[in-house]
């Protein structure tokens, strides 16, 4: 009898300390949780929880924690499958580490290593069938930064050059699938490079106005 009453004191302190208060901070129009807030041992604080976003579907889109107002570990990020999408580790707010992306099918899409402990990541995307498809480089995360080289799947350069602040600069090169020279062209000012995964989230976006 004893035993049973320290069991079930065991249960209820461990049911007091675990106790989370989850706020919903959006929705979509039919009234489904889009994003929500989780803190820890039912204490609200604007500065740590954990932030969860959901498809239209219902399952998870992007879970990661807040610590101090800054992403903290590793965020993940999901299709309305339910297959990863996107994993990238965070420190004080700081992309550390190797970031990975994924197709749809699960195939790796884009892995990018972190170059000595700085905020400069070396890219290297593929084709779903596995072959290369471009080699760049990546500042703080949000757009490409120095050189920039796209492939054929047959492993010949498709064009090359370099880029800044995620723009177009100098001269670029591009050539057909066996490696001739086609055309030397100045890209300053003309275009900018969009990673994949953005135009997907903009096709994303775009699709769910209206929802």
């Amino acid at each position: 009898m004893k035993i049973n009453i320290v069991i079930l004191i065991i249960l209820f302190l461990y049911s007091c300390s675990s106790t989370e208060e989850r706020i919903t901070t959006s929705t979509y129009i039919n009234g489904k949780v889009k994003q929500e807030k989780i803190f820890k041992n039912g204490k609200k604080d604007s500065l740590n929880y954990i932030l969860k976003q959901y498809n239209y579907n219902g399952t998870i889109e992007m879970v990661g924690e807040f610590k101090d107002g800054k992403e903290n570990g590793v965020f993940k990020w999901y299709y309305s499958n339910g297959n990863k999408k996107w994993i990238e580790k965070y420190r004080n707010g700081k992309s550390v580490d190797t970031t990975y992306c994924y197709y749809e099918s699960g195939k790796l899409k884009r892995m990018a290593i972190t170059l000595n402990n700085s905020t400069i990541k070396e890219a290297t995307e593929y084709y779903e069938s596995g072959e290369v498809k471009i080699k760049s480089f990546i500042n703080n995360g949000d757009y490409i930064d120095s050189l920039w080289i796209g492939y054929y799947k047959n492993g010949q350069i498709k064009e090359s050059g370099k880029v800044s602040k995620g723009e177009k600069v100098g001269i670029w090169k591009f050539y057909n699938d066996e490696g001739i020279l086609l055309d030397s062209v100045d890209q300053t000012g003309m275009s900018k490079i969009v990673f994949d995964f953005e135009i997907e989230e903009m096709k994303e976006q775009n699709s769910k106005k209206g929802v």
